[in-house]
């Protein structure tokens, strides 16, 4: 029980600051705003209302002293006695010709008990409509009847007071919404740049807006921007450089090797020159980060389907169990190249790959099974660094060079997923969940 509300109150709050910081503002104003008109009007009411009675009293006891004094009440005397009191005074022998009581009108009980507390007496006093009625005995059984505004009763400035009282805090909530939304913009602009780079994409820079703190966080993140742009475009080109200057003696040795008599010897020779060659590439791919630069929406069928064709045209067992068909934004050239890359891995330590799908409301699951030796747990994360390869399994002979991994890793990150390892229920070799949110590009231009 202790731990349910602080759960349910985390449920409740807002997640955006934008929200949070309105309710951290607003809502100790209401509290205290609702206390204090709740306070003050309570006892406000009373004190106008039995003050107001009191006046009441007064001028029903001016006209009961009238009464008293008069044997008769002929006109001219029931208008003087009522300028006096402000109440109007007629005659009546039968009751049932006034309208009937309105018991739910408040303030009645307290006008009756000042009454009483004032020893005058009446046969009866209600109200009805807006009108309140004093009924006195007087002679002859005939009764005479006071009326007057039921305003009287109560003050006319309580209706301004409740509507001052939700004005002010709605007032102060539009102004706070306002002031608040143009603090908190420039925030979620930098944190959406910050998401954009973290995932390796390419972000504009972000001008600096709002309060001074915030500006300076977007002065470094630009800062750090830059440092890092510049470092990733010094060792782009370095390695460029490299690869230019590697492949010319390559190609000199590959037409060496071409001209060699003894062809046993040429083709092993060939076969080095070719996995240098693979290595150099995989080598330039992971420092350029291949990205596309722009999504398209595509059929998550079709390009799995896409993916697979080549694998059978060369008689792969390879297999892919379709789901309920979805659409998506992914970066096509990039996301094929780390699929393939998955495929390929399972390809090269089984002999057997199968291909499945999850779609949910939020993401999207790939999951690709091999029945080759797998992946103990505690290497899961070993194997998403670059150049790492467990030597037991999965060595050089046999494998790359340990970037195939890393890459698809890359790419998922970009594409705001996460890659996960365990062992394959189907295969019994190693599954691969490659998990991707629904509409992570939406909205990104």
């Amino acid at each position: 029980m202790k731990y349910a509300i602080p759960k349910l109150l985390k449920y409740l709050l807002p997640r955006h600051l934008f929200g949070r910081a309105l309710l951290i503002l607003w809502l100790p104003m209401i509290v205290v705003q609702a206390v204090t008109t709740f306070v003050f009007l309570d006892r406000h009411w009373y004190t106008t209302t039995r003050e107001m009675s009191q006046s009441l009293v007064r001028s029903v006891k001016t006209v009961q002293y009238f009464t008293q004094q008069q044997k008769f009440m002929p006109q001219p005397l029931r208008e003087e006695a009522g300028h006096l009191s402000g109440l109007e005074i007629s005659v009546t022998k039968d009751l049932k010709e006034l309208p009937p009581p309105d018991k739910s009108f408040p303030g009645i009980s307290l006008l009756k008990r000042t009454l009483w507390q004032s020893g005058v007496k009446l046969h009866s006093v209600f109200a009805s409509g807006d009108k309140l009625f004093f009924i006195l005995p007087w002679k002859r059984q005939q009764f005479l009847v006071l009326t007057c505004s039921t305003k009287r009763l109560h003050l006319r400035t309580t209706p301004l007071f409740l509507i001052w009282m939700f004005a002010a805090p709605l007032c102060f909530f539009i102004i706070a919404a306002l002031f608040l939304r143009n603090q908190i913009r420039p925030i979620t602009r930098l944190s959406q740049a910050l998401m954009e780079f973290s995932m390796g994409n390419k972000t504009k820079t972000v001008k600096p807006q709002g309060a001074l703190e915030i500006r300076r966080a977007a002065i470094s993140f630009n800062q750090m921007q830059q440092r890092l742009t510049r470092f990733i475009t010094q060792r782009t080109q370095m390695l460029a450089g490299v690869s230019h200057d590697l492949k010319t003696p390559l190609t000199r040795i590959r037409l060496s090797i071409a001209m060699l008599e003894d062809k046993e010897a040429a083709q092993s020779l060939e076969e080095d020159v070719s996995h240098m060659s693979r290595i150099i590439d995989d080598y330039l791919a992971f420092s350029k980060g291949e990205h596309d630069t722009k999504p398209s929406e595509v059929s998550l069928r079709g390009f799995i389907s896409e993916i697979i064709a080549p694998y059978k045209k060369q008689e792969k067992d390879i297999r892919y169990r379709a789901s309920k068909d979805t659409t998506l934004l992914l970066q096509h050239q990039s996301m094929k190249r780390a699929l393939s890359n998955l495929i390929d891995n399972g390809l090269k330590y089984g002999s057997k790959v199968e291909i499945s799908t999850r779609i949910s409301d939020q993401v999207i699951q790939i999951f690709v099974d091999d029945n080759g030796p797998g992946i103990p747990p505690e290497h899961y994360q070993d194997v998403l660094q670059p150049f790492q390869r467990l030597e037991s399994s999965r060595n050089s002979s046999t494998g790359g060079i340990g970037l195939g991994l890393t890459i698809a890793n890359d790419i998922v990150l970009a594409h705001g997923g996460s890659l996960s390892f365990t062992s394959s229920k189907t295969l019994g070799g190693l599954q691969v969940s490659l998990t991707l949110p629904k509409d992570f590009f939406h909205g990104k231009s």
